[in-house]
């Protein structure tokens, strides 16, 4: 009988308590299921029967959301669930080596890679690092030669998880053309993309990481060199003096679609692609809603408007505020860590717990957005709804940086949630606590077992408390 560890978080705000219990039971209990090896194990790697999907209305763990899923908070409540669901996602090539599975979202394939790093640095599994090194490597190889565009530095396709056309402006859009799949539309294989390019640079950080902990040293320091240079490219082209932020997408003629991408910013602050002195002012340059922060802002002209909010377009993804909430906590930002959180918390409780994929920023309820002139529908209990409400806790308030040699602790409090606790994390063979005390960002003193040491924990297959005073 599969049994997950119990993470619970204790915290002033009652509803916030609430939102977070449910979310814990949409990962494990809801969306947790049976994995049928005949239909998912196709690389002959599994070992563990559960697997996460997508969603309830979702039933297969799609490649993005296997690798958010496991990122934002499996790793860390059930790792062999998420080594299952991230092999589920994989198939073989030609010569019978794993390879993520292919599929027409190729754009997209490339944040595999966060979720399997992530899942070894939580585990410490040097097997399956070397399968996801391989995996990797295969699959860098293969777009550095079929989706990178030489003239710009920076990779074609899609945006992050947007293939519906509704994430794209009108120049986008085949005319005539009313299918609502995003690479239907020839154009949308062509542009390059914010958010995707700032996962292939964090992709190429990792492969350089992976490579050396495996003792590929000429490797290692080939891929650095492309991260340094996509990671240029990304800032020369999509950033913005004037708006102070970054583009959406540069057209292969170079003209821009200069629309504001919540995940792409996410991505730039998080994966320390935008410079270090300008992610406060990046993070707070950003237009927020009253629902929350939507995930493409303004309205597309000519396609959406605040009374036809597009599916991709202007609605709140909880997923993504998730993400920009960790982003907040990683520049000190706390206040906003506490105005986000309580405006997703909102939706939440407004749809009585339940945590459903979409919401409208303007009526707060379930929404699926319009596409193809039609309104779809917000799935309910959507996996990385809760997921990423859960990762806001684990890797924005509680600050835990997960790490080769260990976990470091950057937490970011606001006051409605001083004095905070975190406990049942499983992070490798050790079980962790985290009490913080105060709020802001700025630690006072850090026990580790009633101690006081510095606001860092080497792997020592122990359990701990880990106490934090900010001040």
């Amino acid at each position: 009988m599969r049994k997950a560890a119990l993470l619970k978080l204790r915290t002033p705000d009652s509803d916030i308590v609430r939102c977070f219990d449910a979310a814990v039971r949409n990962a494990t209990d809801i969306n947790t299921v049976r994995c049928r090896y005949k239909k998912y194990n196709k690389t002959g790697l599994l070992r563990y029967p559960y697997m996460l999907r997508a969603g309830r209305n979702y039933k297969t763990p799609w490649t993005r959301d296997a690798s958010i899923n496991t990122w934002q908070a499996m790793n860390l409540i059930d790792s062999e669930v998420s080594r299952t669901t991230l092999l589920a996602v994989c198939d073989v090539n030609s010569e019978g080596e794993p390879v993520i599975q292919p599929d027409v979202q190729v754009w997209d394939q490339i944040v595999w890679t966060i979720g399997a790093y992530n899942y070894y640095l939580s585990t410490g599994d040097e097997d399956f690092l070397r399968i996801a090194h391989g995996i990797t490597g295969r699959a860098l190889d293969t777009h550095y030669k079929n989706r990178f565009n030489n003239k710009y530095g920076l990779f074609t396709g899609g945006s992050f998880f947007n293939d519906g056309i509704s994430g794209y402006p009108l120049s986008c859009h085949q005319q005539g053309l009313k299918d609502s799949f995003a690479p239907s539309h020839p154009v949308v294989e062509e542009i390059m993309c914010l958010s995707t390019n700032c996962l292939y640079c964090e992709a190429c950080r990792i492969y350089a990481e992976m490579s050396e902990l495996l003792g590929f040293t000429s490797e290692a320091e080939g891929y650095r060199s492309h991260r340094a240079e996509l990671r240029y490219a990304i800032n020369n082209t999509f950033f913005s003096d004037e708006l102070g932020r970054y583009r959406y997408i540069l057209f292969p003629d170079g003209t821009t679609d200069d629309s504001q991408e919540l995940s792409g910013h996410a991505f730039a602050v998080l994966f320390d692609i935008c410079p270090e002195e300008k992610q406060a002012s990046l993070l707070e340059s950003l237009v927020i809603s009253q629902g929350g922060a939507v995930s493409i802002w303004p309205p597309f002209e000519g396609l959406y408007s605040d009374d036809k909010p597009g599916r991709h377009n202007n609605v709140v993804w909880p997923f993504l505020n998730g993400l920009i909430i960790e982003a907040y906590a990683k520049c000190g930002l706390y206040s906003l860590v506490g105005e986000e959180l309580e405006r997703i918390s909102g939706l939440f409780a407004g749809s009585k717990f339940k945590l459903f994929e979409i919401y409208s920023p303007y009526t707060k309820k379930k929404f699926g957005g319009w596409q193809t002139d039609r309104i779809w529908d917000s799935c309910k209990d959507q996996t990385w709804s809760a997921t990423c409400y859960i990762g806001a806790f684990i890797y924005g308030v509680a600050g835990l940086k997960i790490q080769k040699d260990g976990i470091a602790f950057a937490p970011c409090v606001p006051e409605t949630l001083r004095d905070t606790e975190l406990s049942g994390l499983k992070i490798r063979n050790q079980y962790l606590s985290v009490k913080i005390k105060g709020y802001g960002y700025r630690i006072a003193k850090f026990l580790l077992d009633g101690k006081e040491s510095e606001p860092f924990l080497p792997w020592d297959n122990k359990s701990h408390k880990v106490e934090i005073v900010l001040k």
